[in-house]
């Protein structure tokens, strides 16, 4: 009985900790500048001009800009938004799948996994909308602004279903839970996603809502419906591949 109650407790603390972390880290990132951010930006810049050849210098107003193509990383590509996301879906998984020192463990791993998959995924959205804006790709009512918007929810939340997934195993097989045992809920084999979904929406659709000072904003309103409509489409999509997985598996 005891155990337990140190079991929950510890849970209860590591979700708060998880909370605060992001609460404190979306208040930080609300009110930086761009030389409050070199631990994200310098990396992301270092990152880019490897995969491009592009040199980054850093400007004080503007981020690490590249004078001669006009390219920036500024503070709205630092990709802190999911950062945050990702930190509280892995915090989630260890408090569900862990305990006792197995979930002391990841929670000191929570962090270094959050940050370098960030900057993986950050990089990989970066170099992805270069080669769009350089395409030229744009028609009708897809402007090179939207197209770029969309390109980058699919990439970012693909990759955290990828992540969740990985995770999933890794903390299955640390913990002695396989995923195919029967402790599983057959609503948890079936829907695995929803907790992404739900941290991913959470995050980029219902906090910018509750938040905007005009919530009539035609701009705020298209983006809560891109980011709804193509996270549901991404996971229909999952949804039918694993079930079809499962059934070639049979």
């Amino acid at each position: 009985m005891q155990h337990r109650s140190d079991s929950a407790l510890s849970k209860l603390a590591m979700m708060c900790m998880a909370i605060t972390s992001v609460v404190m880290l979306k208040y930080w990132y609300s009110n930086a500048v761009p030389d409050d951010m070199h631990w994200v930006l310098w990396p992301l810049s270092q990152l880019t001009q490897f995969f491009t050849n592009l040199d980054f210098s850093f400007d004080a107003e503007l981020g690490y800009v590249n004078y001669k193509t006009g390219n920036i990383i500024a503070p709205g590509c630092s990709g802190i938004n999911f950062m945050c996301i990702t930190f509280f879906m892995l915090s989630v998984q260890g408090i569900r799948k862990t305990s006792g020192s197995r979930l002391l463990m990841w929670s000191i791993m929570v962090p270094c996994i959050t940050y370098g998959y960030s900057m993986f995924v950050n990089c990989l959205r970066i170099l992805v909308s270069l080669w769009l804006y350089d395409s030229g790709m744009a028609f009708g009512y897809f402007t090179a602004d939207r197209i770029h918007r969309i390109a980058g929810i699919v990439i970012f939340y693909t990759m955290l279903l990828a992540l969740y997934f990985v995770t999933k195993k890794m903390l299955a097989q640390k913990t002695g839970f396989p995923a195919d045992t029967k402790n599983d809920s057959q609503k948890k084999e079936t829907y695995p996603y929803i907790l992404p979904l739900l941290c991913y929406l959470f995050l980029t659709s219902l906090v910018p809502l509750v938040l905007a000072a005009d919530k009539s904003s035609a701009t705020l309103w298209e983006h809560l419906i891109f980011v709804t409509a193509l996270c549901l489409v991404i996971t229909i999509l999952v949804h039918l591949l694993l079930r079809k997985g499962k059934k070639m598996s049979l």
